[in-house]
């Protein structure tokens, strides 16, 4: 009916500024829908790649895992790059970013970090398995699933 070009131009016009940058209503629903998209596409790749690809060629259920998640981690970080980079965020200011979400990480986020490798850690050692029974305290069960 023609009224998209109004409608973009509205949602342009509604801007936010941050000191020399502006943020505006088309960019913020603009990143939402690339975003949403690319991380669709990311966790559909990732789990398509694991069902055919990793079935075949990894026979210990350890091992699959650790490939799955670490595939999956690296599709999410790429597409969310992707993402930003659609949407006209400057990639260069993400090393900034990066670095004070290390900092972040080292000091506020660091039992969740640790627990974050320890999953990886547990996987790739082979210490547990997939389908070993374990006791813990008098509780008593079998290993299901090991997620980072």
């Amino acid at each position: 009916v023609g009224l998209l070009p109004a409608v973009r131009a509205e949602l342009a016009g509604i801007a936010i500024h941050f000191g020399k940058s502006q943020v505006t209503a088309l960019t913020l629903i603009e990143g939402s829908l690339s975003a949403t998209v690319v991380m669709l596409l990311a966790l559909w790749l990732s789990s398509t790649l694991e069902r055919r690809l990793l079935d075949r060629t990894i026979v210990d259920l350890s091992m699959r895992k650790v490939a799955a998640n670490a595939t999956r981690a690296g599709l999410l970080l790429v597409g969310l790059l992707f993402a930003l980079s659609a949407v006209g965020v400057d990639l260069t200011a993400l090393s900034v970013l990066g670095g004070a979400v290390g900092v972040g990480l080292g000091f506020g986020l660091q039992k969740l970090a640790s627990n974050y490798v320890s999953g990886f850690v547990i996987l790739l050692e082979r210490s547990l398995r997939i389908g070993d029974n374990v006791r813990v305290d008098g509780f008593e069960g079998r290993i299901t699933d090991i997620k980072t």
